[in-house]
């Protein structure tokens, strides 16, 4: 996630609705929302976004500030939420020689670690 994509979307997301942001709401927003990060709860960002000062709610008067602050909230950790990373499966030692396949004159067989492996040798290129 970089902030400007979140502050397009931000962008998007006025001028779909027909708001005007005066202020530049919506770089302050991403700022915010960039530094608590994606997997902050919708209240905590509501509430982090009620401390930022705009002229925005006063430009666009029919807003309910709260609600829409919470809304707002929900929008940004749809969009930009983190995917879980799922580990990886533990690397075997058996699973050594597929990886370094074609790469093993690139790779220091001499310590101590791998003793026991053998490596194809490669013809010099």
């Amino acid at each position: 996630m970089t902030i400007f994509s979140v502050q397009r979307f931000l962008e998007d997301h006025f001028e779909r609705r027909g708001l005007t942001d005066v202020d530049q709401y919506a770089v302050r927003v991403a700022n915010t929302f960039e530094r608590l990060g994606s997997r902050v709860s919708d209240n905590r960002l509501a509430a982090e976004l009620r401390r930022v000062r705009t002229a925005f709610f006063r430009r666009n008067q029919d807003l309910n500030r709260k609600e829409f602050e919470l809304q707002l909230a929900a929008a940004l950790r749809r969009r930009f939420k983190k995917k879980l990373l799922t580990m990886p499966r533990t690397i075997l030692s058996e699973d050594l020689p597929l990886l370094a396949n074609g790469f093993a004159h690139s790779i220091d067989l001499s310590g101590p670690c791998f003793p026991s492996l053998s490596w194809p040798s490669r013809p010099a290129p």
